[in-house]
């Protein structure tokens, strides 16, 4: 929920946990079931610690508990707390179709437009096999008011990609899959935008990379100098190997995968986190958080259910869970070969430091890079009307052209230019790549 990067707690996160809790968690009447640590074998290591936030049926719908649960990870259990009633505030918030802010017409001059957010190609839409109609500037559209930046101008952006409402109460607006990308809570206005505006950034490198099967950078393994140091010597003891990769990218943050191997197949032999901060230390310290925080729930899956005989080709990889299953089993291990093919390294003394950059400053920096790459930024604040008095605010981030992530075979949404030309203008590539020679292997995070 918090801005702060892993390694940075706040001083005040214990009596602000305290807060939220006692205005959120009831078993009886709260927004929040029930708070709770989340569990974990003891290969596992800690800190991170990592908590979970149940979600009530606010909506008065008996929803699936996945549907309900939200997870937090943080360097102490009161960031993790915080970061755990971020999640469950987040997609509550998110959820709420305020049908009183929203205009149903044609675009306005200036808006950002569904094709603006990256949608289908139009080979895709010839196909037939997507479940979505395309877009045009003739097509009535569902309208949220957001603010652009750096200058904080009103513009219109597609309410179907702000809020996590699927299917939407339109048919006209389901024109892609409804996805999280770019939402955030944060404890104010400005830790969230930041928050949303790197996981757009974040999953930009990841898809760009891994469609294209860009090389990245390996990083070598740090033996002090930040809080991942020791989480991979804690897993080296239990027979897992981690390696961490800088992706490729246009953008002011630091875009980092950790990728871990565990000699264990029924464990899943493969997982991965995703880090992203001005910061490269903080975001090698993110991604192994990430990475600490989804490994106790693959071994859960992998336990309960029969993933090698359902995920048998990358056809059968079909909602957000399946991605990391997939990757999971032995079989699929050499689907990250490409990600070593140039042999760069670097160390973690090479890596961009920015710790003492004020929010404001990382905002300027993150809005800057991605202007001068020829987009526009944008967010919507959407907190709820109940939350608001709390404190934290929740909103939904775009860039325009960034490619967005996409889950299910086939959902891929390539009709941007980006994720074709970006590889060539970085010097990976020396023509873009035809939609037929895209990695087809689905990417590997949930």
């Amino acid at each position: 929920m918090t801005a702060t990067a892993p390694g940075q707690p706040g001083a005040s996160d214990e009596a602000e946990a305290v807060r939220l809790t006692q205005a959120l968690v009831s078993r009886r009447c709260g927004l929040v079931r029930e708070m709770a640590p989340q569990g974990r074998g003891t290969e596992e290591p800690c800190p991170p610690y990592l908590w979970t936030a149940t979600l009530s049926h606010f909506d008065f719908r008996a929803a699936g508990r996945s549907e309900r649960l939200n997870a937090g990870k943080g360097r102490t259990e009161a960031e993790a707390r915080l970061s755990a009633l971020g999640e469950a505030i987040e997609r509550y918030c998110a959820y709420h179709w305020d049908a009183a802010r929203i205009r149903v017409g044609r675009a306005s001059a200036g808006s950002i437009t569904p094709d603006d957010l990256v949608l289908h190609s139009q080979a895709q839409h010839a196909s037939g096999t997507l479940p979505y109609p395309p877009w045009s500037d003739e097509t009535d559209t569902s309208w949220i008011s957001g603010t652009e930046l750096p200058g904080g101008t009103p513009v219109d952006l597609p309410a179907a990609l702000v809020f996590l409402v699927s299917p939407t109460p339109r048919h006209d607006d389901h024109v892609t899959a409804i996805t999280s990308n770019g939402l955030a809570a944060g404890a104010d206005l400005e830790c969230a935008i930041i928050g949303g505006l790197h996981e757009v950034i974040e999953r930009d490198a990841l898809m760009i990379t891994w469609l294209n099967r860009l090389p990245a950078t390996l990083i070598e393994t740090p033996e002090t100098g930040c809080m991942a140091a020791a989480i991979i010597r804690h897993y080296r003891r239990h027979g897992v190997q981690v390696r961490l990769f800088r992706l490729a990218s246009d953008q002011a943050p630091v875009v980092v995968m950790a990728v871990a191997d565990n000699p264990d197949p029924a464990q899943g032999v493969r997982m991965i986190g995703m880090g992203c901060d001005l910061d490269g230390v903080a975001a090698i310290d993110k991604a192994m958080f990430e990475l600490c925080q989804a490994r106790p729930s693959m071994a859960s899956r992998m336990a309960q259910g029969d993933a090698a005989g359902r995920l048998r080709s990358y056809a059968d990889v079909r909602d957000l869970d399946d991605h990391p299953l997939f990757h999971a089993l032995p079989g699929n291990s050499a689907e990250f070969d490409f990600l070593l093919a140039s042999g760069q390294r670097t160390t973690i003394d090479g890596m961009p430091r920015h710790r003492h950059a004020t929010p404001a400053d990382t905002l300027a920096r993150i809005v800057a890079a991605a202007s001068d790459a020829g987009a526009r930024v944008a967010y919507c604040d959407i907190t709820a009307p109940d939350i608001a008095p709390l404190g934290p605010r929740v909103v939904r981030c775009v860039i325009t052209g960034f490619q967005p992530i996409h889950f299910g075979h086939g959902e891929g949404r390539l009709g941007g230019a980006r994720l074709f030309e970006a590889p060539v203008r970085w010097g990976l590539r020396d023509v873009p790549l035809t939609e037929a020679e895209l990695n087809p292997c689905p990417h590997p995070l949930a």
